[in-house]
């Protein structure tokens, strides 16, 4: 199923590097749906994206069809406000990047069910690289 871009309101096509024909339509109506909410720009770092990414990852896969993933910041929006808002949707996996240039979020739909025990899984990445669980230290860090 390919999205009909004039049915997105507040992005354009092009917003999504790569190869915007590759996202899931559900990825880009559900962000899309997000920016409406947050009444701010949204910036999209990357969705589809095949280098970069460990072998499975949902933002490219040679076992699915559309990438089911996507880095972005909310202009203006503190790391900690970016998370809050994003647990409001129902992305099935969300993780916290306080490093990069721009702090944001990794967003995806991930299969869930049996096959998939990370059920609702959260991260965050620290300074050396290193996937973390959500932690006190991570906390801190938002909160100071």
């Amino acid at each position: 199923m390919s999205l009909d871009w004039t049915t997105v309101r507040h992005f354009e096509r092009a917003e999504f590097p790569k190869d915007p024909d590759r996202v899931s339509p559900d990825v880009v109506l559900l962000m899309d749906e997000m920016r409406e909410a947050a009444g701010v720009p949204i910036i999209v770092h990357v969705a589809w994206d095949d280098s970069g990414h460990v072998g499975d990852s949902s933002h490219y896969s040679t076992t699915r069809d559309y990438a089911m993933a996507v880095d972005f910041h909310f202009v203006g929006w503190p790391l900690l406000d970016q998370w809050l808002f994003a647990e409001r949707f129902p992305w099935n996996g969300i993780g916290l990047y306080p490093h990069w240039n721009a702090p944001g979020l990794h967003c995806d739909l991930r299969r869930l069910g049996r096959d998939h025990p990370h059920l609702g899984k959260r991260w965050w990445r620290d300074a050396d690289g290193t996937y973390q669980p959500l932690d006190r230290a991570l906390l801190k860090r938002l909160t100071a």
